[in-house]
């Protein structure tokens, strides 16, 4: 039987983004969760993990993807997230 990789922690970034670039994250963010890529892009080990979560108001929608190796190449919106992110955040791919 396989074992689900755990997350050793979780860390948080605090960052601020521009009025562009945060409409841009929102328009990404919405699109991915709304309209999911299904991918048959495959990594060993659990490797590459994302989970997108958009709260507003009293309501939160989220996408996930597990295993996929470098989630930024996951579809068009997701390279656009990762851009906007990486430079404030340095994410890991």
């Amino acid at each position: 039987m396989f074992s689900k990789y755990k997350l050793d922690k979780i860390e948080n970034n605090k960052f601020y983004i521009n009025k562009i670039e945060r409409d841009s994250l929102y328009q990404n963010v919405f699109k991915v969760i709304t309209k999911p890529t299904f991918t048959d892009k495959v990594a060993t080990d659990y490797a590459g993990f994302i989970l997108i979560k958009l709260k507003d108001r009293h309501t939160t929608i989220m996408c996930e993807y597990e295993s996929v190796g470098e989630w930024s190449n996951i579809s068009a919106e997701t390279e656009k997230i990762y851009e906007i992110i990486n430079p404030k955040a340095k994410l890991p791919k």
